[in-house]
This record gives structure tokens, sequence and C-alpha cells, in this order.
């Protein structure tokens, strides 16, 4: 498949959550965890996918490495990868 014919467009990225900061960048949930003094990430699209790191660029950093497992493991196991809402069908 030439892949010029049906390239993959992905969202904007959006900026790093300060600091203190909750809620979303990007397609991943950022919460900051004052109990455990670290950062939580989840992907409401990925069940199952969580990090949790000292720093958002650790936490980030994490939540990329297992991404990057979990659509592994779907591929492998002969799973269909999950349809994202932001994702745009090309033509």
């Amino acid at each position: 498949m030439d892949t010029d014919e049906h390239p993959i467009r992905f969202p904007e990225p959006t900026p790093v959550p300060s600091a203190g900061a909750t809620g979303q960048a990007g397609q991943a949930n950022y919460e900051y965890d004052s109990a455990t003094n670290s950062w939580c990430a989840s992907v409401d699209e990925l069940p199952g996918v969580y990090a949790q790191a000292d720093t958002i660029e650790n936490v980030r950093s994490e939540l990329a490495e297992i991404i990057e497992e979990y659509v592994f493991v779907l591929l492998q196991e002969g799973h269909p990868l999950p349809e994202f809402k932001k994702f745009r069908k090309v033509a």
C-alpha cells in the first residue's frame, strides 16, 4: 500500500499542563496526586492504559511507552485497534 495514498492525520498537539493542573492534554487525562506526590495519566479510549511518575515529563514519556506496548499487544493478538474520536478519516 502506498503511504501517500492514505496519510494518517493526528490531532494538533496541546501544551503540557502546568504543575497543579488537572484535566486533558491531547487525548490523555493528567492529574496530580498530592497523596503520592506524583502525576497520573490515562487514556479513556485505551482501557487499562495508565502511567504514574514524579514529573509531568516522565509521566508523558511512560504513557507513550505504555501506549506503544498496548498497540503492539493488540496487533500481536489479532485484535482491532480502537478508533479515536478526534481522528478524521482521510479520503
